[in-house]
């Protein structure tokens, strides 16, 4: 067992404490790896992928780094047959426990429940959208206009948005940590489609953790999946525009940047694009 395993099991160790890793191969995913960790409370059953940097990465040795495509084959054989994975990254447990955590309560029905009727909503400033998506959205913060939802005062949910070509591009939306609100993104959507009144609103889906159930009960279309990646050093993960060609005047293709900085690529299980037509 290794160190990234054990952190997720110290993690969880209060919700569940006899949690070890999985030792048994599910023959109906017809996989050739088994996966990492099997979750279960109250008849509902989470499979969970802690996934090390060096070997996921495309230096790994392993399948997980020669096929680029490994995340995404992995998402979809468990989707096809009635199971769900998350695959989370070893930073991730490192930097971002808590935010990990609270998503595998909330899949569990564990977080605290409010009701998106009984919230107002208000516009945020970019200094309190950039400190909630921090500390409580696992990509983090990106520049774009916030909405929040506000309950007794505090600030429980964000929606953040930013227009694209006519229509509305959802930046980041998220509950505060340990939290759920029902109905929170449909009446932040009608909110933002109220102000903004465009032809259409489009949204990505991160299928390491997330179906997109969100988008499909408020009539979104998948039109596509792409595969995404980051870079890495083997100990943390970077955006993909942290490192590009012609990023000085030395005119060094990216590979050759890449090489400089120690790092690698790392891909996902890909980026569902939804869309909204208005």
């Amino acid at each position: 067992i290794y160190s990234t395993e054990l952190n997720f099991i110290d993690l969880l160790s209060d919700i569940f404490p006899n949690l070890s890793k999985y030792d048994k191969t599910p023959q109906e995913f017809s996989l050739n790896r088994r996966p990492d960790f099997r979750l279960e409370r109250d008849d509902k059953v989470l499979y969970v992928n802690v996934d090390g940097l060096y070997d996921h990465s495309e230096i790994g040795r392993g399948l997980a780094g020669s096929d680029k495509k490994y995340h995404l084959t992995l998402s979809k054989a468990f989707k096809e047959n009635g199971h769900r994975i998350f695959q989370f990254r070893e930073d991730e447990l490192v930097h971002k426990r808590d935010i990990v955590k609270s998503i595998i309560k909330n899949y569990f029905g564990l977080s605290k429940k409010y009701n998106a009727r009984e919230c107002v909503i208000q516009r945020v400033t970019s200094k309190t959208s950039r400190t909630f998506f921090q500390n409580n959205h696992l990509m983090g913060y990106v520049p774009a206009v916030g909405y929040g939802l506000y309950h007794k005062g505090d600030l429980i949910a964000v929606m953040s948005v930013k227009r694209t070509r006519g229509g509305l591009d959802i930046a980041r939306f998220c509950s505060r940590l340990n939290c759920s609100v029902r109905g929170g993104f449909s009446k932040l959507l009608k909110h933002v489609i109220g102000l903004y009144n465009p032809s259409f609103v489009q949204s990505f889906c991160d299928l390491r953790y997330s179906t997109g159930i969100s988008y499909e009960k408020n009539n979104f279309t998948l039109k596509q999946v792409t595969l995404g990646w980051q870079w890495t050093d083997k100990v943390d993960t970077f955006n993909r525009l942290k490192c590009k060609a012609n990023m000085d005047d030395r005119g060094l293709s990216q590979a050759k940047h890449a090489e400089e900085l120690g790092w690698y690529k790392i891909y996902d299980a890909g980026q569902a694009k939804y869309i909204l037509y208005l």
